[in-house]
């Protein structure tokens, strides 16, 4: 093959390999926001919940009446609000974790405050 053609393809590889390069840097910068990539993970965190340190329970860790009686209220406004969400959205929404949920999700149907359709991973939630 002509050495000028072999010249040709070589750059365009080279080209082709520097942009998709490019493409995928600015995708995960654009995902982690003005975070270094050598930052620790906490510090990450802390920067992906806008400056608030992530509250984590222990281990076992329980909430307080007072904390999940507001994350009960919340859950029932988000679902007023978003009538047929799944859980998983319903928690992306209120930027929880979808297993903080349950017990929610639980107190809710035990006051018959709201009501679903579905099954499993399919099941929707909507307020009575």
């Amino acid at each position: 093959m002509n050495q000028n053609i072999i010249d040709i393809i070589n750059k365009f590889e080279s080209d082709l390999t520097n942009a998709l390069r490019e493409h995928a840097l600015e995708s995960v910068t654009g995902l982690l926001g003005s975070v270094a990539i050598g930052e620790p993970v906490k510090a990450r965190a802390k920067s992906l919940t806008n400056g608030a340190p992530a509250k984590r329970l222990k281990k076992g860790g329980k909430r307080t009446p007072e904390a999940l009686e507001k994350l009960t209220t919340t859950l029932l406004a988000a679902i007023k609000k978003a009538p047929g969400s799944s859980i998983e959205s319903i928690a992306k929404t209120m930027q929880v974790a979808t297993k903080e949920l349950a017990l929610p999700v639980q107190k809710l149907f035990a006051a018959k405050a709201i009501r679903t359709k579905g099954q499993k991973r399919a099941t929707k939630y909507f307020a009575k």
